[in-house]
């Protein structure tokens, strides 16, 4: 099935409307990732149902040097690009599933999120959760949609306006922005990587020589 490549997307990745699962089936996948509640068997996601993003979205190549990613040269992706509002978007509104490649990792219950992730191999556009003591990662290096271009807010705006929130959809568990506000036309989406992935982000930099 073919799949629209959305106006302005970035070369470094392939474009696609759902996520992969390079070590498994994505269908056997998807039982790791129930929901605990019988009462979210009913839950639906349209955007989830269609494989989509909210529709008044556009991707805009970032060239206004004042603009405080397009001078962090040590983010290759999110450096260039951003995600915007192409309309008014209500508070508390799904903005899609933030596709990428899925992998688990099975860890002892003790740990956390932030030791797992501090010990993979840094990736710009990871983003890692717990679902029932399996460690769940979404890599959007590689294979990604309009959710991986979607910056932090740090140096661009006081505070967040979307948010990574699990989203149900027919008793399973997807990963998505929503946001947490009224976004205006023409604002840019900008969520909280958080602090872990900064530590590690600077930790990441190859000293000057």
């Amino acid at each position: 099935m073919y799949t629209p490549i959305p106006k302005g997307w970035p070369q470094r990745a392939t474009y696609a409307q759902e996520p992969v699962a390079p070590e498994m089936n994505l269908a056997i996948l998807r039982d790791f990732l129930t929901a605990e509640n019988p009462n979210d068997l009913h839950k639906t996601s349209p955007l989830i149902a269609s494989a989509s993003v909210h529709p008044h979205l556009h991707i805009k190549k970032i060239e206004d040097p004042l603009h405080p990613l397009s001078r962090q040269k040590t983010l290759k992706g999110h450096a260039n690009y951003g995600v915007f509002a192409s309309a008014n978007i209500p508070s508390r509104t799904e903005i899609g599933e933030y596709v990428g490649e899925i992998y688990l990792y099975f860890a002892s219950p003790e740990q956390s999120v932030q030791t797992v992730f501090a010990k993979l191999p840094f990736s710009e556009y990871r983003w890692m959760f717990k679902a029932q003591n399996v460690f769940v990662a979404i890599d959007g290096q590689n294979v990604a949609n309009e959710m991986s271009l979607v910056n932090d807010y740090r140096g661009i705006a006081l505070e967040p306006n979307v948010h990574m929130q699990t989203i149900l959809h027919k008793g399973r568990c997807y990963f998505g922005y929503v946001t947490v506000r009224e976004i205006q036309k023409g604002e840019e989406l900008l969520t909280d990587y958080g602090e872990m992935f900064w530590e590690i982000f600077q930790a990441s930099i190859p000293p000057e020589r």
